[in-house]
């Protein structure tokens, strides 16, 4: 009799479970937000061709004009593509909790980046971006009074906040010698410790053919091979004035100079420096006076002496 009735609440209680578990679904189902996940986004992105960030007293502003500029730079196109790339895959997960949406709301109200997305005059969206770089987290809101969204891609885990903080010098090509090669003209460098080192390459007539002047037979392959590097590199960062170690730095002799003229007369110079104490990095001043850092390694293939394209 006692082991029926055991039987009987074992029973009862199961199905008490089964009952507490299905309401319990049933409400966080109700409960759960529907997020437009085309909250963010606008028709075809393909059209946008201006995206302005602004912050504070800062303003970067990305258009197209025959190509990416940023402000009046050429800009970096590999990076306009990862920013296309965030807005297109950027979804809203859900709205910030109540209990963080204050918090969150002063950390896009300090640090938040206004977004404004234009196809020719008219503005398509407009977006503030801000994040949390401690939890890793990214969030949107729409304006002011909306509530904002904690946001992410699908199958990745990125900082999305990053990439809207970039300054403009970020956002810039970062190519130092940015020319033709059908319009390659010449090319001279200068060794300050050793002027005999220094060499100079040129394509006389327009013709297939480069030449290092007072050598004979040069090696073609190095020469080309050189000439190739010489037209990819690229600083790693590029540094605004007023960094006063750089700034100074700057002002004293350098230790290597490359040149580059082209058919049309035009110059493309890199000045390079000795690296300071404890630095790993090395300053360049590029033609338009920009100060450019480069990973000393990166330098090692153009930074060459003449004996290096004599024939073995």
């Amino acid at each position: 009799m006692q082991e029926k009735k055991n039987r009987r609440r074992l029973i009862l209680f199961l199905v008490l479970i089964a009952c507490t578990g299905a309401v319990y679904f049933v409400q966080q189902a109700q409960d759960q937000p529907i997020v437009d996940p085309s909250l963010f986004k606008v028709e075809d992105p393909s059209k946008i061709d201006r995206v302005v960030l602004q912050w504070k007293d800062r303003k970067v502003d990305l258009h197209f004009d025959s190509d990416w500029k940023v402000n009046r730079y050429e800009a970096d196109r590999a990076l306009i593509d990862v920013l296309f790339a965030a807005l297109a895959q950027a979804l809203p997960k859900r709205p910030v909790a109540t209990a963080r949406r204050d918090s969150i709301n002063k950390i896009l109200g300090a640090q938040g980046v206004t977004i404004s997305l234009f196809e020719g005059p008219e503005l398509k969206k407009q977006f503030v971006a801000g994040g949390d770089p401690q939890k890793r987290e990214t969030y949107f809101k729409i304006d002011t009074d909306t509530e904002p969204y904690l946001m992410t891609i699908p199958g990745y885990r990125v900082y999305l906040a990053d990439i809207f903080a970039i300054d403009e010098n970020g956002w810039r090509d970062k190519r130092v010698f940015n020319f033709a090669w059908r319009n390659f003209k010449s090319l001279i460098t200068v060794n300050t410790a050793d002027p005999s080192a220094g060499f100079v390459i040129s394509r006389p007539d327009r013709s297939l053919t480069v030449t290092v002047e007072g050598m004979n037979e040069p090696d073609t392959s190095r020469v080309n091979t050189y000439l190739d590097d010489v037209q990819q590199l690229s600083a790693d960062q590029i540094i605004s004035k007023g960094t006063q170690r750089y700034d100074s730095l700057a002002q004293t002799k350098p230790v290597n100079t490359i040149e580059v003229h082209d058919i049309a007369n035009r110059t493309y110079r890199l000045e390079l420096f000795p690296a300071l104490r404890g630095e790993t990095v090395i300053l360049g001043v590029a033609h338009e006076g920009d100060l450019v850092l480069f990973d000393r390694k990166k330098l090692f293939r153009v930074v060459k002496k003449r004996t290096f394209f004599k024939r073995q």
